[in-house]
């Protein structure tokens, strides 16, 4: 009991977990030394840069050859699948160097069946969904995937993943509509908890609809009275998404502020896959995953950063881009983002340890990509010498990040 007499709120098991998970998150940014981080990297020789850009070049090519005889073919599925796999089983086993055990794991057929699957099956949920939204859910759903497969559990789409890998393209459409008022959004955000509390809404609108659905058949598949802590983590990534809202304002907020809410945001987000492809979770699980989520939302952030300057959105990396200061917060960032996957977690199967390994470079590759999109923004030394360490030019970089996506998009469209 406090000293006016209230007392204090007492937290679950969940809650305290996860308020665990953040305290120590928010901790290892705040001691994280760029100077002394844990990021030693090979500078890669501009002979071998263009080594690799003529490779990658040609994966392209034979991706774009792959989306036009799935275009043209009756059958796009038997067409490409067994190419493509092949086409990515060898980017990750070359330019990532990945373990060939992970690599097959998650570029594996049952992983081009899921995807497949949710393809199909958003098409029929909603006929009107946007390519633009699709590609958003399925990032998800392979995120899903890996986590299936770093668990070691069946590689297959569950109707958990469909739901929850669809429920955010919908509510980020509403949240990010520049054209709402902060009013609209609070109040759909609102409504959106009380469907995840449990709660069947009134008058619910087309979207509300929808989510209704959605929520329905996580409900079906992991009910609330056995599985209290998927819920909770349903709820916890759209407290976190709520929060968010505070980062559409005129002033940015402060850094501490913004450090929590991309740890918030970022990390209930991955805990919540991992909720909802096995029901619980070990406590080692939940801090990899939680520190995973935390690590993808900051590298997406720097690639974001002048679009969501350019829109009013703060994050860290649009903050530092506004005032000056990228040139501290990107090797702080590297220097973070490694220092969360390979802190230790008590996970010491060979299946963890090789597609954790996988993860580490893949986010290696998206952090390049992100330092590629605000270069001109460094000092001429940072700059050089972090392209020296990146596998390819940021030119090049750029270039190939594009027609990637574009290709990606040609084949799940």
């Amino acid at each position: 009991m406090s000293r006016s007499g209230s007392s204090a709120p007492v937290l679950s098991p969940f809650e305290r977990g996860l308020a665990r998970h953040e305290r120590e998150v928010v901790d290892l940014h705040g001691r994280c030394d760029a100077r002394a981080g844990p990021v030693r990297a090979a500078r890669v020789s501009a002979a071998e840069k263009a080594r690799n850009a003529r490779a990658a070049r040609a994966r392209l090519a034979a991706l774009a050859e792959l989306a036009r005889a799935s275009e043209a073919s009756a059958e796009p599925q038997a067409v490409s699948e067994a190419e493509l796999s092949e086409l990515l089983q060898g980017w990750a086993l070359t330019d990532l160097a990945a373990q060939p055990a992970a690599v097959r794991a998650f570029f594996g057929p049952a992983s081009f069946q899921a995807t497949h699957e949710f393809v199909e099956q958003a098409r029929a949920f909603d006929p009107t969904l946007g390519l633009e939204a699709l590609f958003q859910a399925l990032r998800n759903v392979w995120i899903m995937i890996g986590i299936q497969a770093m668990f070691e559990r069946p590689l297959r789409l569950t109707p958990s993943m469909f739901a929850y890998s669809l429920l955010y393209p919908y509510s980020d459409n509403v949240l990010d509509d520049a054209r709402r008022t902060l009013a609209s959004k609070t109040r759909f955000q609102r409504r959106f908890g009380r469907r995840l509390g449990g709660e069947r809404l009134a008058r619910p609108s087309a979207v509300e609809t929808r989510i209704d659905a959605l929520v329905g058949r996580i409900e079906l598949e992991w009910p609330r009275a056995r599985f209290a802590h998927v819920h909770a983590a349903l709820a916890a990534i759209h407290a976190g998404q709520g929060a968010s809202l505070s980062q559409q304002s005129a002033r940015p907020p402060s850094v501490s502020r913004l450090v929590r809410l991309s740890v918030r945001k970022g990390g209930a987000s991955v805990l919540a896959d991992g909720y909802l492809v096995g029901g619980r979770l070990a406590p080692a699980q939940a801090r990899f995953l939680y520190g995973y989520g935390v690590a993808l939302q900051v590298l997406d952030d720097l690639q974001d950063a002048p679009e969501d300057l350019a829109a009013g959105h703060w994050t860290l990396a649009s903050r530092a881009l506004a005032v000056g200061e990228l040139e501290a917060l990107v090797p702080h960032l590297r220097a973070f983002v490694r220092a969360l996957l390979e802190r230790e977690t008590g996970l010491v199967t060979p299946v963890f340890r090789d597609l954790r390994d996988l993860i580490v470079k893949n986010c290696d590759a998206l952090f390049f990509h992100g330092v590629a999109r605000v270069r001109e923004h460094l000092g001429d030394a940072l700059r050089r010498k972090l392209e020296a360490e990146s596998p390819l030019a940021f030119q090049d970089l750029d270039e190939f990040l594009v027609e990637g996506r574009s290709l990606v998009r040609a084949f799940v469209g």
